[in-house]
């Protein structure tokens, strides 16, 4: 074989060059780029995973902000109507009042039901009665409520103090506890009805008594 003759430096072939890697973004830092290799697949994938999450999560935080201004709005839209409605309400009931002034001279229009008795709304507190204690609310000391009873329960019958008062009616049931005359229809004393004693009672009369106690 002949030898190759010696060439100047200037005229020697070049070594090929090493092609360069190509390059990826790095997933963490955008400003960064990496060699796509082998051994940076791992990091890579981990990278890409993490910025897939905090995506996901700016995502959410963004559509939690926008729903929780709606509700906002919702609740402030709501909170107005019911202001509103509050306001037109009270409107409506001073105009009611001035008008029963006007006209009927009472602002209640001559309305005495109990939803206007104070006892209604503010309840006196439960007690225990003695016949005898009881026997003291049967409407004849005018500045006294009248009380009956009816298997133990005392109920407030003031309301129709016509009906249960002194001359009414039933007056025979105030003051005392009387269940046993509410079945029988014997109401004079004498007849020894106007008791709480049941004894001797059958079911259905029984029955009727706890049917007047409700």
């Amino acid at each position: 074989m002949a030898d190759q003759p010696n060439l100047p430096p200037s005229l020697s072939a070049a070594a090929p060059a090493a092609a360069s890697p190509r390059l990826i973004t790095d997933p963490s830092d955008p400003r960064r780029q990496v060699p796509i290799k082998k051994a940076n697949s791992p990091f890579l994938a981990h990278q890409a995973e993490q910025a897939r999450r905090r995506a996901q999560a700016q995502a959410k935080m963004a559509s939690s902000k926008t729903a929780s201004r709606t509700q906002r709005a919702q609740t402030r839209k709501q909170r107005s109507l019911c202001a509103s409605l509050i306001k037109w309400a009270l409107v409506g009931v001073l105009f009611a009042l001035g008008a029963g002034q006007f006209i009927a001279g009472d602002i209640l229009w001559g309305y005495r039901g109990k939803y206007v008795q104070k006892r209604y709304w503010f309840p006196p507190p439960q007690r225990l009665f003695t016949p005898e204690e009881l026997a003291l609310y049967n409407g004849l000391d005018p500045k006294r409520p009248i009380y009956l009873s009816i298997m133990g329960v005392v109920y407030d019958v003031t309301d129709g103090r016509r009906i249960y008062g002194p001359g009414g009616p039933y007056d025979f049931f105030s003051g005392r506890d009387a269940s046993r005359a509410y079945v029988t229809g014997c109401f004079k004393p004498e007849q020894g009805h106007l008791t709480h004693d049941l004894r001797g009672l059958g079911v259905e009369e029984l029955k009727g008594v706890m049917d007047w106690a409700r």
